[in-house]
């Protein structure tokens, strides 16, 4: 069986009326903390991933230790460092096996990344 991330991700009903999809995939990302890829004009990206109140497009907050592996801060919750950039993806559990071939796969292109 072929999975696709449109078919097996956990759905969330987006109240933003800026973007235009009445639902969309439920995941954390690094890159969620800016939207339009606005990282490019980011001054301090340090700073924006210290932000303990970020939230995504849709109003879920960014979890940065869901985001960002071997997080580094000082003594005053300010980011540091991190080790690696990771992405979480809530998968819908029904359809198992469509969600299972999903995972699958995105493990199989992952490694192929390595």
């Amino acid at each position: 069986a072929v999975g696709t991330l449109a078919a097996t991700c956990a759905r969330v009903q987006c109240r933003n009326p800026e973007v235009n999809q009445s639902s969309t995939c439920v995941f954390q990302s690094p890159l969620k903390y800016w939207p339009n890829r606005a990282y490019r004009r980011d001054p301090n990206l340090y700073e924006t991933v210290s932000n303990l109140a970020a939230k995504d497009e849709c109003g879920i907050p960014i979890l940065r230790k869901t985001v960002l592996g071997g997080l580094q801060t000082n003594g005053h919750g300010q980011v540091t460092g991190a080790k690696s950039l990771m992405i979480a993806i809530l998968l819908n559990p029904e359809p198992f096996m469509e969600s299972r071939a999903y995972e699958y796969g995105f493990l199989e292109v992952a490694a192929r990344a390595n």
